[in-house]
């Protein structure tokens, strides 16, 4: 997933992407200069988040 397109579906800035993926050690991949992350690290932090909300 692209932080483009976890800060839409969650409605958090991009900022706060890299910090959660930094946080919670979420594997990614580059294809050239755009950094995609790993779907299952992304839900499991996002289903937390929204439990706690």
């Amino acid at each position: 997933m692209g932080v483009t397109e976890i800060a839409a579906a969650w409605r958090v800035p991009p900022g706060t992407v890299y910090w959660l993926a930094k946080t919670h050690g979420w594997r990614r991949h580059r294809d050239g200069r755009k950094v995609f992350y790993e779907r299952e690290d992304v839900l499991r932090t996002m289903a937390t988040r929204e439990g706690a909300a």
